[in-house]
């Protein structure tokens, strides 16, 4: 069931839980594991899933609406942004004396 020597990094029970499921492993290449085919079809499936959703599309809108706002210049994180430069620009002149 696992490649691992190391049983403790599981919480007691998960490797029950995972039985014949799955394989548990230590470590797993990401970038192999990713472009498996069986990986690649479901995400594609899930994306397909979302996008088709009207309810996905409707938050979608609405969450850029709100980045777009916090990001204008008179955005709350325009002015965040400005004043820790601001802040930075006076620790540094008053470092430099």
């Amino acid at each position: 069931m696992t490649d691992n020597s190391n049983d403790d990094a599981y919480q007691k029970g998960f490797q029950d839980g995972v039985g014949t499921r799955g394989q548990m492993v230590g470590c797993a290449p990401q970038q192999k594991f990713l472009s498996h085919p069986s990986i690649a079809c479901a995400l594609e499936l899930k994306v397909d899933q979302m996008l088709g959703d009207e309810n996905f599309k409707a938050c979608a809108l609405e969450l850029k609406e709100k980045v777009l706002n916090c990001v204008r210049e008179d955005g709350q994180s325009n002015k965040t942004l400005n004043q820790e430069f601001h802040r930075v620009d006076q620790s540094r002149d008053y470092w430099l004396r």
